[in-house]
């Protein structure tokens, strides 16, 4: 799911790019594979401020900015795995 990101990304469809990462994101929590996960957070911090600017990093994250940002692949999650992987998820953003 992951290198499908990166496929997206390359075809400059950016919904699809954030819900294959944040995807990933879950399943590699999900695991227990921190090593993964680092890597898939390494990949959207670089992201977000390339879309958002580095500036997004300067105010505080918080889960309800990152659920703003990121609120349709969230939504779909909670509707196909439920708020628990959504839970997840953005608390694993909030190590960015």
């Amino acid at each position: 799911m992951f290198n499908l990101g990166v496929v997206f990304l390359i075809l400059q469809d950016e919904a699809q790019m954030w819900q294959c990462w944040l995807y990933s994101l879950r399943v590699f929590a999900e695991m227990g594979l921190e090593y993964r996960v680092r890597g898939v957070l390494e990949v959207l911090y670089g992201q977000i401020c390339r879309f958002f600017g580095e500036a997004f990093f300067d105010q505080a994250l918080s889960e309800e900015r990152f659920w703003r940002i990121f609120e349709q692949p969230l939504r779909e999650m909670e509707r196909s795995y439920g708020a628990e992987s959504v839970a997840l998820v953005l608390e694993a953003l909030m190590q960015i």
